[in-house]
């Protein structure tokens, strides 16, 4: 609640998610999966896949994995219940774009450490950003919709005019009372969140991508606008 200004005890949806720890293979290290009726929550699991978390330092509170490319388990599960709370909370939920579902899952935990490349590469134009960020669902990338997204709420914040943790609660309380047609309900979202400065995805697509514009190529300009811009300090 303190990240998105949801939770299960005052979502409309489900309220209770069931937790398994299973040897999945394949290369997911966890997943939520929720069922709906009129677009609504029923049902959610978690599902984490323990075929790359059955090393774990026992003396690491943070669940290091020993596994290369899968990190820390508690990012994991923040990450998953980000999904969870959401599906509880938002009509539809299904239906939002992979950017907005997976870049807040990645704001909750952070990546500036662990998505390097993958933000670089995302921001590293205007004419990149405006490629890459993108209405997309079903399928998450992680330039497109992991970093893309992080970068994406990043810079909505900075631009904001409110603390940068009350922006996303803002973005996500809108699109929690709201239902109906997806794009309307996002476009609404982003105008709640930048308190009108963006009246849209687009607009707030087309201001970054004009703002990257305004720096040089190579990732030391890149680094600049991602400092200047969306407040995220690659060199920390």
């Amino acid at each position: 609640k303190n990240s998105l200004g949801l939770d299960f005890a005052n979502s409309n949806g489900v309220k209770e998610i069931g937790v398994y720890f299973s040897n999945e293979g394949g290369n997911t290290l966890a997943y939520v999966t929720n069922w709906s009726s009129g677009g609504k929550a029923t049902e959610l699991a978690m599902t984490v896949n323990m075929d790359f978390y059955n090393n774990l330092d026992k003396d690491d509170v943070n669940g290091n994995s020993g596994n290369v490319g899968s990190g820390y388990l508690d990012r994991t599960i923040f990450h998953e219940m980000t999904h969870a709370v959401m599906a509880s909370n938002i009509t539809n939920f299904n239906d939002l774009y992979d950017c907005i579902t997976e870049g807040a899952a990645e704001v909750v935990h952070g990546i500036d450490d662990d998505r390097t490349g993958d933000i670089l590469t995302f921001a590293s134009s205007g004419s990149a950003i405006n490629s890459n960020l993108d209405k997309s669902t079903g399928a998450a990338d992680d330039v497109k919709h992991y970093a893309g997204g992080y970068v994406m709420y990043r810079y909505m914040a900075a631009n904001s005019g409110f603390a940068p943790a009350d922006s996303v609660k803002q973005f996500m309380n809108s699109l929690a009372s709201s239902s109906g047609n997806i794009d309307d309900r996002i476009d609404a979202a982003v105008a709640a969140a930048t308190k009108g400065r963006f009246s849209s995805f687009d607009s707030m697509k087309a201001a970054m991508a004009a703002d990257r514009g305004r720096y040089g190529s190579g990732d030391a300009e890149t680094k600049k606008f991602l400092l200047d811009c969306c407040n995220i300090n690659l060199d920390n």
